[in-house]
């Protein structure tokens, strides 16, 4: 699967991640997966895995490391909130977010929402 690109982020590393559930990751992973199957460029599936690594370091950190089949839809409006908190209008938010970043993770978890029953 995709890996990191050496890029500084500030959220992400690798103590942080080795602590994120298992099971989040299994999930993260089989996303990515579908993405491969549907013949996403490389760049983007690596998008992808740079984004949602930052979402689940947040899960870990904020959640109590809860499985994302665990979140309930207002933990999912919470972290969709948290994902656009700053955003003025700029390329970036007051976390360095760009608006694509921020856009195509809310989009990742809305569809991986959809995926999983009663949320």
């Amino acid at each position: 699967m995709a890996r990191g690109t050496g890029r500084y982020n500030k959220t992400y590393t690798p103590e942080l991640w080795e602590k994120v559930n298992p099971e989040n990751k299994e999930i993260m992973n089989d996303f990515l997966l579908e993405y491969q199957q549907r013949k996403k460029s490389k760049r983007t599936i690596e998008g992808y895995y740079q984004d949602l690594r930052l979402v689940m370091i947040h899960i870990l950190e904020k959640y109590k490391n809860r499985s994302i089949l665990e979140l309930t839809k207002k933990d999912f409006r919470n972290i969709s909130l948290w994902l656009s908190e700053g955003m003025g209008g700029g390329k970036e938010d007051s976390q360095g977010r760009s608006n694509s970043r921020v856009n195509r993770v809310k989009s990742a978890m809305n569809e991986k929402r959809s995926a999983i029953p009663l949320l």
